[in-house]
């Protein structure tokens, strides 16, 4: 049986008392908030793999159409990051990998924007405890953009 890898892409709000999820309805829904690209879904992996899985392709069908939508976007930086679950340097290997499985994703879908990836494995955690919940919130992949 193969086991599933699931990458969470969170909305967060930053300040006093650290980040706070914005809660989901269960409908997909992908909107450019700031310098960010931000889903309400998960976009999963195969186990320790970079393979993505057709389940979240029409997250990433819509965060291309975000960006055909505003030329005003001249790139996107997709990171990834992982929980500490694991060696350190496989996590910054596997996060830069599935990273950039994205980036190679929205180029070959139509995205003219530069498109840059970065893994940052385990280095900037969301939460510290040792609970699945939080090691599941640790992994996730964000999109930066940079307007003009």
């Amino acid at each position: 049986m193969k086991r599933l890898a699931t990458i969470a892409l969170l909305s967060l709000t930053v300040g006093c008392g650290g980040a706070t999820v914005v809660e989901d309805d269960g409908e997909l829904r992908v909107e450019l908030r700031g310098n960010r690209i931000v889903i309400n879904q998960k976009i999963e992996f195969a186990h320790d793999s970079a393979e993505i899985l057709e389940s979240s392709y029409p997250i990433l069908d819509q965060v291309v159409a975000i960006l055909e939508e505003h030329e005003e976007i001249y790139r996107v930086q997709v990171q990834g990051h992982t929980s500490t679950v694991g060696e350190d340097q496989h996590n910054m290997e596997l996060s830069a990998a599935r990273a950039e499985a994205i980036g190679t994703y929205l180029r070959e879908h139509g995205v003219t924007q530069e498109v840059t990836s970065q893994g940052y494995g385990e280095t900037y955690p969301l939460c510290q405890e040792d609970t699945d919940a939080c090691h599941a919130r640790n992994r996730r992949v964000e999109f930066f953009v940079d307007s003009r």
